[in-house]
């Protein structure tokens, strides 16, 4: 989880991080990727996120890793459901990251640097 800390960092717009930029960037990525919008996030639509996310970066990844990647996609959504219903909320996601993030955060005000995040490595379980 440490890891999904720093590829939301990456992916949803760079640091410094904070757990309400980080929620609000669940919420413009439930926005846009919720299909059914029930405000909410399925197995299905998650999966897919990561159909389109292997197509549009990793085209030159072999078929074992691809399987891989797809079934630690997977298990990444099974961790976050929270609740075991199927589906991921904005909540879920932030809850499901709050442990980690306070681990990053080594000096404790809730606002995770780049420098931070790069000494986390050894310091935080994943």
């Amino acid at each position: 989880m440490i890891l999904s800390i720093l590829a939301a960092a990456h992916s949803l717009g760079g640091y410094p991080v904070t757990l309400a930029k980080m929620r609000h960037d669940f919420e413009v990525m439930v926005a846009a990727d919720d299909l059914d919008h029930d405000r909410r996030i399925s197995r299905a639509e998650w999966q897919r996120l990561f159909e389109v996310e292997f197509s549009a970066n990793r085209l030159s990844m072999t078929p074992e890793n691809r399987s891989v990647l797809k079934r630690d996609n997977i298990r990444e959504f099974d961790r976050e459901d929270l609740d075991h219903d199927g589906f991921l909320t904005v909540d879920e996601m932030v809850q499901s990251r709050v442990a980690d993030f306070r681990c990053v955060d080594a000096n404790h005000d809730g606002v995770v640097t780049r420098s931070e995040a790069k000494g986390t490595m050894g310091r935080c379980a994943n």
